[in-house]
Formats: C-alpha cells, structure tokens, sequence
C-alpha cells in the first residue's frame, strides 16, 4: 500500500479513490482461474518445451467485467459460480480484493473455471477455456439476485456460462428496466 490508499498491483499503481455512481451493476457470467505460460514461440504438436514464465490470475468475462465496473466507480454484484476446489478461494478473494459483491457466488461440487493460456514472446496468444463451475449458474441464483439488489441498471453478460441462463437474465434485467451489455465471447452459435 502507497502513501494515498494508492495500491500496486502487477506492477502498476491503482488509484484506490472510487466515486460511488448511482445504480448497481449485476455481472451475470464467467469466473476463472487463468494459467498463464509464457514462451520464446510455440510447441510444436507433440513437442515439449521449456517455458520462461507462468502466472496464476483472475480470468473468466464475467470476472474481467466486474472488476473493471467495480474499479470504474460502480456497486457491482457477481452472479456465477465457483467450484469446491482450492481455486475457489483464490476467485473469491480476487474479487472482493476489486470491491465486487460476490454474495449471489455460489460454490458448487466440482472444480473452478480454468483457462490455459499459453503467450510467446511475439506477443501472440492462444487460450483454452474450460467453463466447470461455470456451468452451474442457476435461473434461482438470477432471481434471488434481482430480488435482492436494489436499483439495478447495467447488465452485464457474456458466453461463458449456457445461453439459457444469459437468456433469463437478459429478460429479467429488461423486466427492471436495466441497460444490458452482451459480450460475444467466446464465439458461439445462438
């Protein structure tokens, strides 16, 4: 911690001053833990190399999203799910250390989010995401969550978790007059 409340975090300086805007943010989607390797360029199929660098972070959409509303000045609440594995913690507390809401995070019997992504020094990446936990976002988790946070106005979503739970809480979000954001990523077919 800086002088200021000022925080570094992965080698830059957050300004840990918010300004609290009206209306909350609901980031229905995605958490996961990202693997990240670094190497000078990629295996070739079958090959084995030695990487140079890994990092251990909080990935997934719906995370990147609420962490950036939650850094941006907005009350958000997370909606999505974690696994009953030790990466669960590690997700929870990375969230909250952004100041997001995770109570409407459930834990689930199995394991967390994961992405694999693999860097080469060129800059050039290349990610497998596989959803776990994520899988497990509930329509009860979208309704206790509009039941229960007052002035909603952002939705925020994106294809991580199965389009039929996006799908009921876009129609919830419109039912509350909420703004809704779709991010199409990963690509899929609606």
């Amino acid at each position: 911690m800086l002088e200021g409340g000022n925080e570094i975090r992965d080698g830059m300086v957050l300004a840990m001053t918010k300004v609290i805007l009206p209306g909350s943010v609901i980031v229905v989607g995605g958490i996961s833990i990202d693997l990240v390797t670094y190497s000078s360029r990629w295996p070739a199929p079958g090959e084995t190399i030695l990487g140079e660098n890994f990092n251990l972070v909080l990935g997934g959409k719906g995370a990147n999203q609420a962490a950036a509303a939650a850094l941006a000045g907005r009350t958000v609440n997370m909606v999505s799910c974690v696994g009953s594995d030790l990466f669960a913690e590690f997700a929870i507390e990375s969230l909250e250390s952004f100041g997001v809401d995770v109570q409407f995070v459930n834990r689930v019997d199995g394991p967390t989010g994961i992405a694999h992504i693999r860097v080469i020094d060129s800059g050039e990446n290349n990610i497998v995401v596989v959803p776990l936990a994520n899988e497990k976002v509930s329509k009860v988790q979208i309704d206790d969550a509009f039941a229960r946070i007052q002035n909603p106005k952002v939705l925020l979503v994106q294809l991580e978790i199965p389009w039929e739970i996006n799908k009921y809480a876009i129609q919830n979000a419109s039912a509350a007059g909420c703004l809704v954001v779709l991010d199409p990523a990963p690509a899929a077919n609606l």
